[in-house]
């Protein structure tokens, strides 16, 4: 919750959502809210729209094979829906291409190191936030020492 307040409240009055005016201090939760400041001693009203925040998740850090397939699964919350999700790579030894949308899925590169990859949501009021996912890429494990086998022809 987010918390809207006046300087110098005891002469403002304040309706919000188009309600009864009131103190000019509510509560409210993230998203749009709309509200008529109305300057008492002045006789002055003023419209205004706040926007609460959005927050994104990636939802976490993965590790993968090299050249398995992995998927990004972020989330979001907060805001006004619906979500605009968009994927890009940060860093890397490599470079990927990274579908858009969400989830999104594709085959992690060959090179093992570290990648990072940023979500960044934008919400229906272009409210944006962004989150980073951590993907290790690990060499292929050893076969266990087995031998080639040569066949000879008869």
């Amino acid at each position: 919750m987010a918390t809207l307040s006046v300087s110098g409240a005891s002469s403002y009055q304040c309706s919000f959502n188009n309600g009864a005016y009131s103190a000019c201090a509510a509560p409210y939760a993230p998203g749009t809210l709309k509200v008529k400041i109305f300057n008492v001693s002045a006789n002055v009203a003023v419209n205004g729209t706040f926007t609460g925040s959005v927050t994104a998740n990636a939802g976490g850090n993965l590790t993968a094979l090299a050249g398995s397939s992995v998927t990004l699964n972020g989330s979001a919350s907060n805001g006004t829906p619906p979500y605009n999700f968009a994927w890009t790579q940060l860093t890397g030894p490599a470079t990927v291409t990274v579908p858009s949308g969400n989830p999104v899925s594709f085959i992690v590169p060959a090179t093992i190191g570290q990648y990072v990859f940023r979500l960044t949501v934008t919400d229906h009021n272009n409210v944006t936030s962004t989150d980073n996912a951590n993907i290790t890429v690990t060499q292929q494990p050893d076969p266990g020492g087995l031998q080639p086998v040569h066949l000879l022809p008869h």
